[in-house]
């Protein structure tokens, strides 16, 4: 069990690069949704950066589209290399509110996209994203997000003061409301603290305090939202 621990802690890093004790809360929601061999799958990981999503579902066995909106994706390559998953990853630069696919992909994972996407208040350009993410889905697709919310004043603060914030987060009620063409939803939310560490190592402390603090806190106070929309038959 010690040795194994390591290599877990060093896989969901890989996948979820930052804050990982609380982002990573969506793995297992995930998980159990999906079928445990992802082989004969088309994938899309959107918004890719470092390209961790990718490296989940191609670990599975899927074949996934790496994206990015500004197609920078040598970190991405440099990770999926170390893990021996190039052969099933490849690369293409996505704009999220116009995906070039229709009704042809079985799984789209993204983290973290939609603040950016309304930035400057464009929630339409949000609404447009979810849409385009059910249209490039096939029938009995998956949708796999886990997003920023509003969360309070305080986190909003912070968000500012760290980069001059101008990202748009949804709350909870206008995230599902983006939902509403899926036909089945699961989702949950987590994180309070999480965001408030300077390092990794101080975003992991305050991730475990958030384990036993999330569960009294109501949704409003939480900053993320994880789970999985799947596309009805047709």
């Amino acid at each position: 069990m010690q040795s194994s621990e390591p290599v877990k802690r060093a896989m969901l890093d890989a996948f979820f690069d930052w804050d990982v004790v609380n982002w990573s809360k969506a793995l297992p929601l995930w998980s159990s949704a999906l079928p445990q061999q992802l082989y004969g799958k088309r994938a899309v990981e959107i918004g890719a950066r470092s390209g961790g999503l990718a490296l989940w579902l191609a670990l599975r066995g899927a074949r996934v589209v790496c994206g990015h909106y500004r197609g920078q994706a040598e970190q991405a390559k440099k990770l999926h290399g170390r893990h021996g998953v190039s052969d099933r990853v490849t690369y293409e630069q996505l704009d999220v509110t116009s995906l070039p696919y229709e009704a042809e992909v079985d799984i789209v994972a993204m983290k973290s996209v939609l603040g950016g996407v309304g930035a400057f208040g464009r929630q339409d350009r949000q609404q447009l994203a979810v849409q385009e993410i059910y249209r490039a889905l096939r029938p009995g697709g998956f949708f796999l997000f886990a997003e920023n919310l509003r969360s309070t004043l305080l986190h909003d603060l912070v968000r500012r003061a760290k980069r001059g914030e101008t990202w748009h987060y949804p709350t909870v009620n206008e995230f599902t409301e983006m939902l509403r063409e899926f036909d089945e939803v699961a989702w949950q939310t987590h994180g309070f603290l999480g965001m408030f560490g300077l390092s990794e190592r101080q975003r992991a402390v305050l991730g475990r305090v958030d384990g036993c603090l999330c569960p009294v806190l109501p949704a409003r106070f939480r900053y993320i939202v994880y789970g999985v929309a799947r596309k009805g038959p047709q």
